[in-house]
């Protein structure tokens, strides 16, 4: 079981790397999508469809990244009822 955890938990390690990219990088668009804005560009729909594809991959990044979690929370529960 131990290489069970610890694979589980390597993998949502990199989860959570992998979403506080995409965390990061969905500022950043944010960022320059108000820059663009403010500096009047008329590329509005391109901005909108940046911004929000930016945004989608750090939310699907946090949700692999909570069932990353959650697959090891229930390995250990598990584990943790058997040896009772």
């Amino acid at each position: 079981m131990d290489r069970e955890f610890t694979h589980l938990e390597a993998a949502w390690l990199s989860a959570e790397a992998i979403a506080d990219q995409a965390r990061k990088d969905a500022e950043r668009a944010a960022q320059e999508a108000e820059q663009l804005q403010q500096s009047g560009s008329t590329c509005r729909e391109q901005i909108t469809v940046l911004l929000t594809s930016a945004q989608a991959r750090h939310e699907e990044a946090e949700q692999q990244a909570r069932d990353a979690f959650d697959q090891l929370w229930n390995a250990r529960a598990g584990d943790g009822t058997r040896a009772a």
